[in-house]
């Protein structure tokens, strides 16, 4: 099975599940954005193939934080948005998240018979201004992919 992890010291990794979510904490008088560095590992020997990260807003879509179910250049109808970028090796310039679509699918490598390999990606975070006081739980990532035993 494919997991999401974040490194939290060089070589050291914490996974996320429904246990450990992903929580951020976002500005909503002014609005904000939170970039973080993510890593899709196998947690077996199996050979995956066709990995793709797909943002998704807690309902099969993506109407609450790309637009109306499409990715593209503006967030969604609650003004909530999700960006993905491939690691370029360094922290991702504002000029390369700005040229990110909001909702888009990011493709990965393979990663066959080999539970010791972490695929890094970038992932922003938007939240809206002027909003009220409370939780975001909805914005979730998927992992897509082709499992071969």
């Amino acid at each position: 099975m494919l997991n999401l992890y974040r490194e939290v010291s060089p070589g050291s990794y914490e996974m996320f599940d429904d246990d450990n979510p992903l929580t951020t904490v976002h500005n909503g008088r002014d609005g904000d954005s939170y970039e973080l560095k993510l890593f899709v590992r196998a947690n077996d020997l199996h050979d995956y193939t066709n990995i793709s990260v797909l943002p998704d807003d807690g309902f099969g879509g993506l109407q609450d934080i790309a637009g109306p179910g499409n990715p593209g250049p503006t967030p969604g109808t609650s003004g909530w948005g999700i960006k993905l970028l491939a690691d370029p090796g360094y922290t991702p310039s504002k000029a390369e998240w700005d040229a990110a679509d909001f909702g888009g699918q990011l493709p990965l490598a393979d990663i066959i018979g080999d539970d010791s390999i972490y695929r890094p990606f970038w992932i922003r975070l938007i939240s809206p201004y002027n909003i009220s006081v409370g939780c975001k739980e909805n914005i979730q990532v998927f992992l897509m992919c082709t499992d071969t035993p």
